[in-house]
């Protein structure tokens, strides 16, 4: 049959009517979140520009029409049926975007209606009230610290007595000013307010969508560690974890965790070029970042690829030293920092002024006066102790598990900081110890893990009301 006879459904669909459709749902999505956010406006050379719901329905429709009308087989609706077929195909991916649908946005709303509820604590001058509670929801925090460093870079004030940004790794703010032409907030007659808004924006749009590909990721290596049911459980685990809430901010717990599992699944199937880009964007993404070569060479010692025990030289030696790019990533961001203030790891002193000094001391809440007690005077301490308990409770079953190399990652990523400021951010250090999460799927009974989710849940509500109205949890 000649290509001439073929019905018209089954002819190469042109680049035109691929990308029509693909802006028809992009005008759609907009069209959603203008009605949920309100009107966009912005200036335009100088000319006030203004774009509703309303106008971009229009635009959707307006393409469509077009498009249906020069080519109206196949329809935008049956190759929608493929996407749906598509992601039947790809149960890892389409079980991913299902618990992200179902956790991301919520806790965002959560959050929201935290503040226009409950509102700020006295004393905290911050923007996001009344009507511009939606527009700042995202600038909390380290966010703000982010959106500055994207917005005008490092600055150094030669002390280190004050907060200051150099303390904060550069792979995600970089991120951040790349994206950032999107949103308008490149323009130089920006408030600088307005910018450091728009950027936390950005920031939250990369999280979510590291998030939705880390979550992916890991129902694929959940699914080849546990199998296929308990890999989808140890994804809804991580998902609802109370403090999941920083995979929902701009910050930058969901780039670590997707960076993080691109490396191990890389390393395990000896795809060492891209374990060396994870592991080099994970030493650049957090100051814990390095620590990930600890697990990361220790497999890389134990691989055994299609030559087994008797891999060449050079082989192994690639290996070593794509498990070392972490470390590499560290000391590349150490040396720039060096070169900025003539300090070598002025990010680690900086931390000083965060309250994080070693001591050898672990000052986690004593529970003489009894749990109640603590959790009413100390609430903030006792939620970021529960989350040192449960990694720390599930360091054997990972062991078991995975290994003593994913053991030592998680008391490397605890330890040291729990002597250095004690629980201070330790919950939100273990919402990124993926394997912990894949360990709980191991010895969680399946029909146990919605009532656990749904605990999760409760908790991971209430710390976002609580990150989202400036409360000090971290």
């Amino acid at each position: 049959m000649s290509v001439r006879s073929l019905p018209s459904a089954s002819r190469p669909i042109p680049p035109w009517v691929q990308g029509a459709d693909l802006l028809t749902l992009l005008m759609a999505a907009a069209a959603l979140v203008l009605l949920l956010a309100g009107d966009y406006r912005h200036a335009l050379s100088g000319f006030p520009l203004t774009i509703r719901w309303t106008h971009a329905t229009f635009g959707a429709l307006a393409i469509a029409a077009i498009r249906h009308a020069a080519r109206p087989v196949p329809s935008l609706f049956s190759r929608l049926e493929h996407v749906a077929q598509w992601l039947a195909r790809h149960p890892a991916f389409s079980h991913a975007l299902l618990v992200f649908a179902l956790t991301r946005p919520t806790v965002l709303l959560v959050g929201l209606l935290g503040v226009a509820t409950i509102g700020f604590p006295e004393g905290v001058d911050e923007p996001g009230i009344g009507r511009r509670a939606l527009s700042a929801l995202p600038a909390r925090f380290d966010a703000n610290w982010y959106a500055g460093i994207a917005a005008e870079g490092y600055d150094w004030q030669a002390t280190f007595k004050r907060q200051q940004n150099v303390a904060f790794f550069p792979a995600y703010p970089m991120l951040v000013r790349a994206v950032a032409p999107l949103s308008g907030a490149g323009d130089p007659d920006l408030p600088r307010e307005r910018r450091i808004l728009r950027l936390a924006w950005c920031g939250l749009v990369i999280s979510l969508a590291s998030f939705l590909c880390a979550a992916w990721l890991f129902g694929r290596l959940a699914g080849d560690v546990l199998g296929a049911e308990r890999g989808r459980d140890a994804v809804v685990l991580l998902a609802s974890y109370p403090f999941a809430v920083f995979y929902s901010a701009a910050y930058t717990e969901s780039l670590f965790l997707l960076v993080s599992l691109g490396a191990w699944y890389a390393m395990r199937r000896e795809q060492l070029a891209t374990a060396a880009v994870c592991g080099a964007l994970a030493g650049l993404t957090r100051p814990n970042g390095f620590l990930l070569a600890v697990p990361l060479l220790l497999t890389a010692v134990g691989v055994r690829g299609a030559d087994g025990d008797r891999a060449p030289a050079a082989r192994r030696a690639m290996r070593l030293a794509a498990a070392a790019m972490p470390v590499a990533g560290m000391l590349l961001f150490t040396f720039y920092l060096f070169q900025r203030t003539g300090v070598w790891f002025a990010w680690a002193r900086m931390h000083g002024a965060w309250g994080r000094v070693f001591t050898g001391d672990a000052p986690l809440p004593s529970l003489s006066a009894g749990l109640l007690q603590v959790a009413t005077a100390r609430p903030y301490d006792l939620l970021n102790a529960l989350g040192v308990v449960f990694a720390l409770g599930l360091i054997w079953p990972v062991w078991r598990r995975l290994g003593p190399a994913w053991a030592a990652f998680v008391i490397a990523n605890l330890v040291p900081p729990l002597l250095a400021g004690g629980v201070l951010s330790l919950g939100r250090v273990s919402s990124t110890l993926f394997p912990l999460f894949l360990a709980l799927a191991a010895i969680v009974p399946s029909r146990v893990v919605p009532l656990a989710a749904a605990t999760f849940g409760i908790l991971q509500g209430l710390v976002a009301v609580l990150f989202y109205t400036w409360r000090s949890l971290y």
